[in-house]
């Protein structure tokens, strides 16, 4: 009898170690590298808001959890997200960020607090709140024109956003970036207008090298072929210079055109018109929209048509309906030319301007009119034109689309 006694003592004894072993062996929770912890009392149902634990194995006892935190930068990718611009239309853009945990036990605690282990959710749904009230501060044009701009405001808007949180935001990506496909012709339209000036202008400078090429080797070659060189390099110039002044002005019409389009609807191009007159020392005078200005404008002589350039400009801005004109001299000899340029946005598809005498001529070199509805171009791929010069002009294939 004694023995079976003696037998089951030492069984529930051994039972015992074993269970308080167990027991033991949950009692103790790991924090591995790079994550810190707080205890969590399943028990009471309460979190301790004192102690922060590191990496390594801690005591915690029966019935507590180590909820973990990470120490190191956390990614989050939300996706494509779809918001409103400034002026109204969708917009689709694909953003991730990055952020880091405040090593705080009162943040930490205060997260687990409010939304236990789902707060990463929440941060998203917050995060995505948060860029598309910062993407409804930007009109569609700007959303493409100012995107890194859009970028950083975003970043800053959101840190500012998660900073109650207890999170710091560390970077912002935004990734891509989708408008409806008319709204993006009409901008690709601006570009290549831009892109148009830009490469006027670049002809002009390689005009200009290669006079003074011309010029510099005229220099070097022998005495009795100086004087022609010179005269063929001067001519070279002029010639250039002509040729893309006129381009200028059509092409700067064009692009304060494009530009304008995500401004106002009611953009016009600018009208030109040309006057040719041989020289008289009479001179001649201009009528415009049924009425003839007060003064004459004076040809007689080189001289005077250079000063024609100011007075044809005040004459004609002195006239009703007329407050804004540029005049050009094209022609610094008989018959001399000046382009008229009507920059007053109301005047449009401009009346021609008549002469009181049949020694001059008018015509209509670019025509002005305003539209709700312009020509939209796709910017689709890059092309290199390269000329017989050698000279490479990067710029953007056309499309044209109805």
């Amino acid at each position: 009898m004694g023995s079976f006694q003696e037998r089951a003592c030492g069984s529930a004894i051994l039972f015992g170690l074993i269970v308080g072993s167990i027991l033991l062996a949950l009692s103790f929770y790991i924090v591995e590298p790079n994550y810190v912890g707080v205890d969590y009392n399943h028990v009471t149902e309460s979190i301790d808001e004192v102690k922060l634990y590191t990496s390594g194995r801690h005591f915690l006892g029966i019935g507590h959890e180590m909820v973990l935190f990470s120490t190191t930068q956390q990614t989050r990718d939300l996706g494509v997200l779809t918001g409103r611009s400034k002026d109204g239309l969708s917009v689709q853009f694909e953003v991730s960020y990055q952020f880091m945990y405040d090593q705080d036990i009162q943040t930490l605690v205060r997260l687990y607090k409010d939304y236990e282990k789902e707060h990463l959710p929440w941060f998203d749904f917050f995060a995505a709140s948060s860029l598309r009230n910062t993407l409804a501060e930007f009109t569609a044009f700007e959303v493409i024109q100012k995107r890194d701009e859009l970028q950083v405001i975003m970043t800053s808007d959101l840190s500012t956003l998660m900073e109650n949180e207890g999170i710091q935001i560390t970077a912002l990506q935004l990734l891509n970036t989708e408008l409806p496909l008319r709204f993006m012709d009409a901008i690709e339209q601006t570009i290549l207008a831009e892109q148009n000036v830009e490469k006027a202008e670049f002809e002009r400078e390689k005009a200009r090298i290669t006079g003074d090429t011309l010029r510099l080797q005229s220099t070097i070659s022998a005495s009795n072929l100086v004087v022609t060189a010179t005269a063929q390099a001067t001519s070279t110039i002029v010639e250039a210079e002509a040729s893309a002044a006129a381009i200028m002005v059509q092409l700067t019409a064009e692009k304060s055109a494009y530009k304008a389009l995500y401004d106002s609807a009611q953009e016009k191009f600018k009208e030109v018109q040309r006057i040719q007159a041989v020289a008289a020392d009479s001179g001649f005078k201009l009528t415009w929209g049924g009425t003839t200005i007060g003064g004459t404008i004076p040809c007689g002589d080189d001289g005077q048509a250079v000063t024609a350039v100011n007075t044809i400009a005040s004459e004609l801005e002195s006239l009703a309906g007329i407050t804004d004109v540029t005049v050009t001299a094209n022609s610094a000899t008989s018959p001399y030319q000046w382009d008229v340029t009507f920059n007053d946005a109301g005047v449009g598809n401009a009346d021609m301007m008549t002469s009181d005498t049949g020694d001059v001529a008018i015509s209509e070199i670019a025509q002005g009119f305003s539209s709700a509805h312009l020509l939209a171009y796709i910017w689709t791929e890059s092309l290199a034109e390269t000329d017989a010069g050698g000279v490479q002009i990067n710029f953007k294939k056309q499309v044209e689309v109805a």
